[in-house]
């Protein structure tokens, strides 16, 4: 099986990620537990982004890097959501997450929590979120796609990647009206193979203090 992630930066800069989370929803707002969860995923996404740096940088020498390590570790932790055993654990582990500490869905609520979060905030103009991509002829569980939507705010949808052309310009489309036009040609080459795509995007607008 072919699995293809994407991260799509857009305009963020890195501090946004170690931003305290702030005016969580009013269903959790007095919860003890939920503080502790978040607290305990901006820690793992700190760090995660420190060591994801690091290895990209080692193979980047003198050259500039850019990348959003929300947009990282959001799309393997949903995609941590479509699998089992050891995999599951793997994806989890390397995004820095102690499991016999909280359990995995307190770990997605916890990224539920932070998307709305950000997605809520005023004075700026940012928008974070997910999309998968199924190939028509492989029928993902019901329950996958509904946790993807449920914890990750994803849109799901069913194309035909062996139509390269009309594939990858519904893929554009939707990527460049989450972006306001201004990423249009996401993608150049897409390969028929493809059994899935799963992209993260970030739109940022903001106003330099």
């Amino acid at each position: 099986m072919a699995w293809s992630v994407l991260c799509l930066c857009c305009c963020l800069s890195l501090a946004l990620i170690y931003t305290s989370v702030q005016g969580h929803p009013k269903q959790h707002s007095d919860s003890d537990d939920h503080e502790s969860h978040i607290k305990a995923l901006n820690e793992a996404n700190n760090e995660f982004a420190f060591r994801l740096y690091k290895s990209i940088a080692s193979g980047a020498q003198s050259q500039n890097v850019f990348f959003s390590p929300l947009s990282v570790s959001t799309a393997l932790a949903a995609l941590s959501l479509g699998a089992g055993g050891e995999t599951h654990q793997q994806l989890l582990s390397g995004l820095g997450f102690d499991t016999s500490a909280f359990t995995s869905e307190q770990i997605h609520q916890a990224f539920l929590n932070l998307l709305l979060n950000f997605n809520q905030r005023t004075g700026i103009d940012l928008n974070i979120g997910t999309a998968v991509y199924v190939n028509d002829t492989f029928k993902p569980h019901p329950e996958f796609l509904e946790n993807l939507k449920r914890f990750y705010l994803s849109d799901g949808f069913s194309v035909d990647f062996t139509n390269t052309t009309e594939t990858t310009n519904e893929i554009n489309k939707y990527v460049s009206e989450k972006t306001h036009g201004k990423i249009s040609n996401f993608i150049e080459n897409l390969d028929p193979e493809t059994i899935m795509y799963l992209l993260s995007y970030v739109y940022f607008k903001g106003k330099l203090i």
